[in-house]
């Protein structure tokens, strides 16, 4: 049982230490403008695509 609260314990502290970079990185791109707006454009373009991608397959496949 040691062993496996270890490696637990190991993949929380690697998962924090990923998130704490994700974090930082993210607040360092929305610290513009500019880039907050370009950021919030290409997400709604990017999850239109998705969404006709998915409806595309889900009429292929009736």
């Amino acid at each position: 049982m040691n062993k496996t609260t270890n490696s637990f314990l190991k993949g929380m502290g690697a998962g924090m230490v990923a998130g704490a970079a994700v974090i930082t990185a993210g607040k360092m791109l929305m610290s513009n403008k500019s880039t907050k707006n370009t950021i919030a454009k290409n997400t709604t373009k990017a999850f239109r695509a998705v969404g006709d991608f998915v409806e595309g397959v889900g009429s292929l496949m009736k």
